[in-house]
């Protein structure tokens, strides 16, 4: 190739690298759409991890049996019996931990709150209008949960119905419609059943390299080495676990915060709200965090208590609302 024709080709790629950065830029600005669709690729990314760390578990379990395909097949066996089990259990332990009822619409606070989410579900253009819980915590705080649109269900706080206002709970009702609009209950369930598949074959791995050695042709040398990685894998995986979950949560949030401005023609309400449980969050107790039910379902919620940027299940609600007073709906 003569130095016309390599210049040539040079200015063609930095022309194409040129449009995709502006393409990029275009898509991170923010807005909701660009918002929603930045934290969707993440989010993927992420899963997309926590199912190779999966994949690779398998594979150190068949290294420990002698047969690395006999390994991946119960891995993929372990994950197809898993997940189902997280999707039938799921809604039916979110309800008994926090305790919630069906919304009363004799109680004018309840029908006023089932009211604004028939409105946003319509604008949401969900297939059906999820029914109303109101858990008893003094808290203010909510979750949505349900496997699809038609089986989800929105939750408040007696703690959120006292506290705000019509405009900061359409916020929050936005939000939660956003993570039914999105899969976002779908994919915790998704996830739980990997991290939960996860650490049955690192216990597995466990076992099985401390005990049969004996059994496989590998040498001392390789059984030994594969015993120190065992007795890493769990408290290794666990940790993995928890960090790829919570930092899924994180990108889901962000994304649910634009879609309740999208779905409310403004990004205020849900940016008051916001700084009404930021304030409510600095007196909360550790009663408090159990009537929400504990760390357990601290995803679930719209805001929730964090211990650092790592083992937070939420990004710090400062960020949060800037990105919404700079939100262009």
């Amino acid at each position: 190739m003569d130095r016309g024709k390599s210049a040539g080709f040079r200015d063609e790629l930095q022309s194409i690298s040129n449009d995709f950065a502006f393409l990029l830029y275009i898509i991170h600005m923010e807005n909701p759409n660009g918002a929603i669709f930045m934290n969707n690729v993440r989010s993927a990314l992420l899963l997309a991890v926590f199912a190779a760390v999966v994949f690779f578990l398998g594979v150190l379990l068949g290294r420990a049996l002698g047969n690395t395909e006999m390994g991946v097949g119960i891995a993929l066996v372990l994950v197809a019996v898993m997940i189902p089990i997280q999707l039938v259990t799921a809604n039916a332990a979110i309800k008994k931990i926090t305790r919630g009822r069906p919304a009363n619409p004799n109680v004018p606070k309840e029908r006023h709150c089932q009211e604004i989410i028939a409105r946003l579900a319509g604008n949401a253009e969900l297939p059906v209008v999820p029914p109303l819980y109101v858990s008893a915590s003094r808290s203010p705080n909510a979750f949505a949960s349900g496997l699809s649109p038609k089986s989800a269900f929105v939750c408040v706080t007696q703690g959120l119905l006292d506290t705000m206002n019509e405009h900061e709970i359409a916020g929050v009702i936005g939000h939660e419609l956003g993570h039914v609009k999105h899969g976002d209950i779908k994919l915790n369930t998704l996830i739980a059943g990997l991290l939960s598949s996860a650490l049955l074959l690192a216990t597995g791995v466990y076992y099985l390299s401390g005990g049969g050695r004996s059994r496989s042709s590998r040498s001392e040398r390789d059984g030994g080495l594969l015993l120190i990685v065992a007795l890493l894998l769990q408290p290794l995986v666990s940790l993995l676990g928890q960090l790829l979950q919570m930092a899924i949560s994180r990108r889901r949030e962000y994304a649910a915060d634009a879609f309740a401005a999208k779905v409310n023609g403004q990004a205020d309400g849900i940016a008051d709200a916001l700084e009404v449980l930021q304030d409510c969050e600095r007196g909360m107790t550790r009663r408090d965090v159990q009537e929400l039910g504990g760390n357990a379902l601290a995803s679930m919620y719209i805001s929730f208590p964090g211990f650092g940027a790592l083992f937070a299940t939420h990004p710090p609600l400062a960020e949060r609302i800037r990105r919404l007073r700079n939100m262009q709906v």
